[in-house]
């Protein structure tokens, strides 16, 4: 597989291109669409057909999708029928549409139209495509599509080509390049020989196989496919298929920068912390156009990457927008913005925060010298929960002495706070920017303002945003949240703000944390801490991710600018943060390895930091059993459970699969493959063969694949699909010879006829599993079968 621009620019260098001709296949491979699949484009004809009455009352934009496809199907059965071939035109599949869909050519219009819309340049290709072109070399374009010349070179246009190669089309000619006809067509054509001919397209049966078994020079560029990345494999197992707007650009984009395409850190900014960030920048200038407030101060120290994202996002609206970094964090507001009476709650919040001492909060509160006098008379504090240290600590706040020190301590704390702030601008209206969580922040900078006067309504918007975000909006702090702002999403919201450490760690600069404030010749400045030496060790890696997210919102614009469609992704918010949610809740292996070594500090007066997967806790697993260790630790305090849990139990992330498969064929592809993989681990070697290459078959193979299982062979009775291949595994008949003496019958259709036959073909001793009446079944090959049930 070819897919970076420097790969296939080097397969071209290695052949003298004076004499040959370079073909491209067309869609998925100079084109892609802005949806996960090509068949969504159905469902947003329909959906616009419902909306504007051209289908009949009653019929839904998903009915549709389903009429489409199987109009497309018996179109192609009657022009086999009569012409001996199954290449259809456009026109011929609307008239396959039953005669109450009186409306077939306004629909016919309507998919042509959408079609256009989705469609967008691949710029990798597009850019290798135009220097072909400007080198004179021949170069034409290839493709088995119902669309004729003309409408596929209006969609090309469309989707950015300026220059259109010569095209040679399977319905034109009524040839396609599964049969290797339309290669022999266009070889005639050009008058040029077949190894002449270098072709690059993305199916690996038609593009490369068919091509090569031609005599051509196949160039085999699978980019969109989820065969390469794990993650995003696993994402569809979990989440369906989502943001379908952003589907091609995730997958190619790692591609555009030569070198990190197979950077975990890379790939992982741009697939899934790129879509969630790029989105919720789009929404932040939204408010802040309604709102009309040109002032945008994302918070440190995910500031600095909100920075880049929201300026980057004004340059392509045109938008004349203020966006400054705003140097603040809950430790630096904390004192400052502490009431005249100082609340047990507060003080209970604090030291419940991650390993806080009474030394911690003492030097916090401005009050370390009184250290010792405070063990005399309340005790050693370590022996204490945090309810009885807040209890004690509190009546020790309230003795006179010690309430003036701090009162004095925390009245210059809020001065040199509030010089900052209102030297940074913030005595008039501005929009915070935060990734989230609760707001604490938000209302300590609004009680600072408030203590000095300031009383404009400024807004505070929140990436993540959970149910108890509403307890500091009903005092007054106007917050709203991108994933919903107190109580919409809130599942999703609180599950992520539980697991807050790899969001945000991940969003950090290269700079410490906001300590406190300080005047300077008349000037305030921010106290920031310094990274320690293991963080600027992992800085590397942080800024890797971090430049993916930049890369996927640089690929987003580029395509908003001309396609405006793909901006709709951005309201998909609860896909969005699925597609989070997934990478802590069921990470593959690697990045459950990866990303556990990520060091994290709790950003509340403690200098103390952590991985998020503790190596050792991680050993003890292995050694002594998931069930041991939760004997002894007490797992609600991992900074990171779904991680450590599946770097150290390799059964782990396929039970979480089986658990959260949603539909009875998720769920009985994976009892069966898990059956499966226990009787083929038991002999040595074994591999396994899948009956059925079809939906069902396909996701078999993936479960089998996580379970470490071989697969040898599909075994499909169309004969079309026989001879070519998913992924690099042959689909061959049920007549073929195969080593492997385990068979699973990957479908939940047919399973007593395909058990019939496999019974009567293969050979005795062979083992054949199916699911079947929600059972697994198991049956081997005698001269009289036995089947049990389990």
């Amino acid at each position: 597989m070819s897919c970076t621009k420097d790969e296939i620019q080097s397969e071209l260098n290695r052949i003298n291109l004076k004499e040959k001709i370079v073909s491209f296949d067309i869609f998925d491979t100079l084109i892609f669409r802005l949806t996960s699949e090509p068949t969504d484009v159905f469902e947003k004809v329909g959906k616009r057909a419902e909306k504007d009455g051209i289908l009949p009352f009653g019929i839904t934009g998903i009915d549709y999708k389903n009429l489409r496809i199987q109009a497309e199907k018996k179109a192609r059965r009657e022009k086999k029928k009569k012409y001996g071939t199954t290449e259809v035109t456009f026109e011929e599949i609307f008239m396959a549409f039953p005669s109450f869909i009186n409306n077939s050519k306004q629909l016919r219009e309507l998919e042509f139209q959408i079609e256009c819309e989705v469609c967008i340049c691949n710029p990798i290709l597009k850019e290798i495509l135009e220097n072909l072109l400007s080198n004179g070399n021949r170069v034409i374009c290839i493709s088995d599509m119902y669309f004729n010349v003309q409408q596929i070179e209006q969609i090309m246009q469309a989707a950015g080509y300026l220059v259109i190669p010569k095209l040679y089309i399977s319905s034109e000619t009524g040839k396609s390049k599964l049969s290797g006809e339309l290669y022999e067509h266009v070889a005639e054509c050009e008058k040029v020989l077949l190894p002449q001919i270098i072709h690059i397209g993305d199916n690996y049966s038609s593009d490369y196989l068919k091509a090569k078994e031609c005599g051509m020079h196949p160039i085999f560029y699978d980019i969109l496919s989820d065969n390469h990345q794990e993650g995003l494999m696993y994402e569809k197992m979990m989440c369906g298929s989502v943001i379908g707007e952003l589907s091609a650009i995730r997958r190619y984009s790692p591609y555009m920068n030569a070198g990190m395409e197979t950077d975990l850190w890379y790939k992982t900014g741009i697939q899934i912390y790129g879509p969630l960030l790029t989105g919720y920048a789009e929404w932040i200038l939204d408010v802040a156009e309604k709102e009309r407030i040109n002032r945008i101060f994302p918070l440190m120290r995910e500031g600095k990457i909100l920075t880049t994202l929201l300026q980057n996002a004004a340059l392509q609206r045109k938008m004349e927008i203020e966006v400054t970094p705003l140097y603040i964090s809950r430790k630096a507001v904390f004192i400052p913005s502490m009431d005249q009476e100082i609340s047990k709650k507060k003080l209970e919040d604090l030291f419940n925060a991650s390993k806080n001492t009474l030394h911690d909060v003492l030097k916090l509160f401005g009050l370390e010298k009184w250290e010792e006098y405070y063990r005399k008379k309340y005790g050693d504090s370590r022996k204490y929960s945090y309810y009885e240290m807040a209890d004690s600590f509190y009546e020790f706040l309230h003795e006179k002495e010690i309430g003036d020190c701090f009162r004095s301590y925390r009245l210059s704390k809020s001065k040199d706070a509030y010089g900052y702030f209102k030297q940074m601008g913030l005595d008039e209206p501005f929009i915070t920017v935060d990734i989230g969580f609760h707001g604490t922040i938000q209302r300590g900078l609004e009680s600072i303002l408030q203590e000095h006067g300031i009383r404009n309504h400024n807004i505070h918007l929140l990436g993540i945003s959970p149910k108890t975000t509403a307890e500091n909006v009903v005092d007054g702090v106007d917050l709203r949240g991108y994933l919903g702002s107190y109580g919409e999403n809130n599942e999703l919201n609180t599950y992520i703000t539980f697991h807050h450490r790899l969001l945000e760690q991940a969003l950090m600069c290269d700079e410490g944390s906001t300590k406190d404030y300080c005047s300077k010749s008349n000037q305030y400045e921010p106290i920031v801490g310094k990274s320690s030496v293991s963080f600027q060790k992992q800085n590397d890696c942080i800024a890797k991710l971090q430049q993916g997210i930049i890369d996927l919102q640089k690929e987003f614009l580029l395509v908003k600018a001309r396609n405006s469609y793909i901006a709709g992704f951005a309201n998909k918010i609860s896909e969005l943060g699925e597609i989070y949610q997934r990478l802590v809740k069921f990470p593959t292996e690697k990045e459950a390895l990866v990303f556990g070594r990520i060091l994290h500090d709790e950003n509340y007066g403690v200098d103390d930091v952590s991985e998020l997967c503790d190596i050792t806790k991680i050993d003890f697993i292995k050694q002594y059993g998931w069930k041991e260790f939760c004997n002894q630790y007490d797992i609600t305090k991992e900074n990171w459970i779904e991680g450590l849990r599946t770097c150290a139990d390799a059964d782990y992330r396929f039970l979480c699969i089986k658990q959260n498969a949603n539909t009875r064929l998720s769920a009985g592809m994976a009892k069966l493959a898990e059956t499966v993989a226990q009787n083929a681990q038991c002999k040595d070697n074994s591999s396994v063969v899948i009956i059925g290459a079809g939906e069902a078959g396909r996701m078999l193979f993936t479960y089998l694949n996580i379970l470490g299982i071989q697969v040898e062979a599909f075994i499909d009775n169309n004969k079309l699909l026989q001879g070519t291949y998913i992924g690099q595994i042959a689909i061959r008949t049920i007549k073929a010879k195969f080593k492997s003496e385990i068979y699973a019958l990957g479908t939940l259709a047919f399973t007593d006829r395909l058990l019939g036959q496999a019974l009567a073909t293969f050979k005795i001793g062979s083992e054949i599993y199916c699911y079947h009446d929600c059972e697994i079944m198991k049956s081997i090959v005698e001269e009289r079968s036995v089947i049990e049930h389990w």
